[in-house]
Order: C-alpha cells, then sequence, then structure tokens
C-alpha cells in the first residue's frame, strides 16, 4: 500500500476544513483508494461527501483510469488548488 504523502511533504494545498467546505466539481483531490494513493476531480456531491472521477495519469499507480469513486471530506490528503484546478 503506497502512503500518500501529506500535502505540507507535496508541495499541495492543505485540505483545511474551510476549504474542504467549498470544493465542488472541477476541483481535484488526492486521496488514498484500494490501497493506491491518487488523485480524484470531483464531479459532484454536497459539502462533506462527493462523487469523483480517478485521474492516474497524475499519479504513481496508473490503475482506475476513469473510475468513479465516492470520496468523503476525511479521507481526503491534498488539493489540486493553482495546479490541477482553482479553488476559492
Amino acid at each position: 500500500m503506497s502512503r500518500c504523502p501529506s500535502a505540507a511533504e507535496s508541495y499541495f494545498v492543505e485540505p483545511t476544513p474551510d476549504r474542504l467546505q467549498n470544493l465542488g466539481s472541477g476541483c481535484f483531490v488526492q486521496i488514498n483508494h484500494a490501497g493506491s494513493c491518487c488523485w480524484v476531480e470531483l464531479t459532484g456531491g454536497r459539502a462533506g461527501e462527493y462523487v469523483g472521477v480517478i485521474h492516474p495519469e497524475l499519479s504513481e499507480d496508473k490503475a482506475g483510469r476513469g473510475e468513479e469513486v465516492s470520496v468523503r471530506a476525511e479521507q481526503v490528503n491534498a488539493l489540486g488548488c493553482d495546479r490541477y484546478c482553482f479553488c476559492d
């Protein structure tokens, strides 16, 4: 199982409670899914519970291309703000 680096370790934006509340369609989040660290583009949901599509081209593990996943706010390790998307 690969460990996802923290936002501070990977120079991504930290998922603070305020930032997590502002997530929506088009935002990218890093999660640990099925033992792999991956980036997910959110496509819908509501605050705290989201639906998204895995983008393995942004991760070391290339599995899961296009796989739709459910994401809870507490699963988010980092935000892709200003790299993969723009956040408020």
